[in-house]
């Protein structure tokens, strides 16, 4: 089955430290279970300390099998931003602006299910936050035991 990661922002680190929580080890340089495959549901770039390291731990583990990888609108964005625009000589497909709109609307420090089939795993790592996945088997209703989460990076701890 998969565990569903979400909006990583470069945080390579707790990346590594989550997948450690969801039982992943790292074995020749990848990071594996023995079960489970990890999906990366976008937004693995922009804002964090170790974005190279971060789009680095995925690539590895997505080429070693271990991983599915989506784009997010950040990669969309930073892929848009550096495609020249075929009917616009000198621009961008994306005009640089100086201004980007995220989507970091959740804080609430123990990650639920909005709904019985909706769930959110932006925690705002970038900002304070933390990151966290959802362990999908395949069921039509979700449930809160099946989070994990890293610890939030002000307090240390994990509820």
């Amino acid at each position: 089955m998969f565990d569903l990661i979400g909006d990583v922002h470069g945080h390579a680190e707790e990346l590594a430290a989550l997948l450690g929580t969801l039982g992943y080890q790292r074995q020749r340089n990848v990071f594996r279970h023995p079960e489970r495959r990890a999906v990366f549901v976008g937004d693995l770039i922009d804002r964090g300390p170790a974005i190279r390291e971060a789009v680095r731990l995925a690539r590895d583990m997505v080429e070693a099998v271990a991983a599915l990888a989506a784009l997010g609108n950040h990669e969309i964005n930073a892929l848009a931003l550096n495609t020249p625009d075929p009917d616009a000589p000198g621009e961008h497909l994306r005009r640089r602006t100086l201004v980007c709109f995220g989507h970091y609307w959740l804080a609430d420090p123990t990650p639920v299910p909005l709904a019985a089939n909706v769930a959110c795993l932006d925690y705002s790592v970038a900002r304070g936050g933390f990151l966290c996945a959802y362990r999908f088997d395949g069921e039509a209703a979700l449930s809160r035991e099946r989070f994990a989460r890293t610890p939030t990076p002000s307090t240390g701890s994990a509820p």
